[in-house]
């Protein structure tokens, strides 16, 4: 086998530790908080379904196939029913509201990327 393949059977075979599984859930957890913070701080009904639909997609993570930018984006556009220009504004619009939040609360800055196995 080569290296990349025993690499790949070896991440295949990982189970994650407690502490990352704790970790994992708690970061769930602040990542739907942060969605319920910017669904307060949305004002038109365009940005309201785009975060809606961000929820949605977040909740059934797990059971998607897909998982490429453009599959998501008609993901997307399919569960809050804006065209593409609506929803790319209103995208826009959610992700300013993130690097306000961002600014505000140090917890939502980098539970993302823990991903170190």
């Amino acid at each position: 086998m080569k290296i990349n393949d025993k690499i790949a059977v070896e991440k295949y075979n990982y189970v994650p530790s407690q502490d990352y599984k704790m970790i994992a859930e708690e970061n769930k957890e602040l990542l739907f908080e942060m969605f319920e913070r910017i669904k307060k701080r949305t004002n038109s009904a365009n940005e309201i379904a785009c975060i809606n639909a961000i929820i949605t997609l977040f909740r059934k993570i797990e059971e998607l196939d897909f998982l490429n930018k453009r599959a998501v984006f008609v993901y997307m556009r399919d569960l809050s029913g804006l065209t593409p220009k609506q929803l790319s504004v209103a995208m826009s619009n959610i992700r300013k509201h993130y690097k306000d939040l961002k600014k505000i609360d140090e917890n939502y800055g980098s539970f993302f990327f823990y991903e170190d196995f």
